[in-house]
């Protein structure tokens, strides 16, 4: 295990006492230890403040900003500014992951020079399993396509599933616009496409807490609702413009199990295997082309957002 790279975690807090212990636990008990913890307190009016207080007074690693409630967006800019680490992670304080996460994490990321790192990701308190990303093998994507693809950004734009190299943030002047919900889903796109390449981690998962009555994705008061609705379209117009400027595809929906299965777990040392899409038919070919392994029939992924 190389400890030598830190780590900044980065925890915006906003009335979660209910399970921000559960969470500071989850990352002290880590397997890696070089770890930076920052606590960005977003105007909590709840005792999650004692609560992390009793934790920093254990443990040197955690480091507590307060300010004004501000929202997320922009606790996780203030936090990033603060963290010293030559990692990012966004941890969101109602969510856990395995013990061992920052270690497989790190390993990849160090061992790939991969501008992001990504995890699997579980629904804790599930609507629907099938939403699970889950990597039965580890390797590195370069293709903006694969990127998409592969990691399932398209449904699962959450930044908390990535380790980001620091510096790669502050080149691209990658930042959470602030006011705005769903501030992952520019974030994350950006990301992905101006990263040199993402290492999918096998065996690290993301376990996102849905379905608590206060979550900014499940509240169900009218104005936040509008505001969620207003703020995912804006996120969404500004990535299709996005998109549109630098010539990549966003599809709506899954990628499409045969290509997933085909490229990553029956041909993954394969470096030339390409999937063409004609009409309503998918073909896959290896070795530039030379022969055809399966063509399927698929179904319209959706125009683009």
């Amino acid at each position: 295990m190389n400890n030598s790279y830190l780590i900044s975690i980065i925890v915006p807090v906003y009335n979660v006492e209910k399970y921000l212990s559960q969470c500071l636990e989850n990352l002290i008990f880590q397997t890696y230890k070089n770890l930076e913890i920052i606590i960005v307190d977003d105007g909590s009016t709840d005792n999650s403040c004692l609560i992390y207080k009793q934790y920093a007074s254990n443990d040197n690693r955690i480091k507590i900003i307060k300010q004004e409630n501000m929202g997320l967006a922009e606790a996780r800019n203030v936090g990033v500014k603060q963290a010293q680490g030559e990692y990012i992670h966004f941890m969101d304080s109602d969510d856990y992951i395995n013990l061992d996460y920052y270690e497989k994490m790190i390993n990849a990321a160090v061992n790939s020079n991969a501008d992001m790192t990504c995890s699997g990701f579980s629904l804790s308190g599930k609507i629907n399993p099938d939403l699970d990303v889950k990597f039965a093998s580890s390797f590195i994507v370069s293709n903006i396509d694969d990127k998409i693809h592969i990691t399932d950004i398209a449904n699962l734009p959450s930044a908390c599933r990535y380790l980001f190299r620091k510096n790669f943030l502050n080149s691209f002047n990658l930042v959470f616009e602030k006011g705005r919900l769903c501030e992952d889903i520019m974030f994350t796109y950006s990301a992905a496409y101006y990263s040199n390449k993402i290492a999918v981690v096998s065996n690290a998962v993301y376990f996102y807490r849905y379905g608590r009555p206060d979550s900014t994705m499940t509240d169900v008061d009218s104005k936040r609702v509008a505001k969620r609705i207003e703020d995912e379209t804006y996120a969404k117009n500004k990535l299709s413009e996005f998109a549109n400027k630098y010539g990549f595809e966003i599809r709506k929906h899954c990628p499409d199990k045969e290509y997933y299965v085909l490229k990553y777990k029956l041909f993954s040392k394969l470096s030339l295997f390409r999937k063409k899409v004609y009409r309503d038919k998918a073909k896959y070919y290896i070795f530039g082309g030379k022969f055809c392994v399966l063509t399927v029939n698929t179904t319209s992924h959706g125009k683009d957002k």
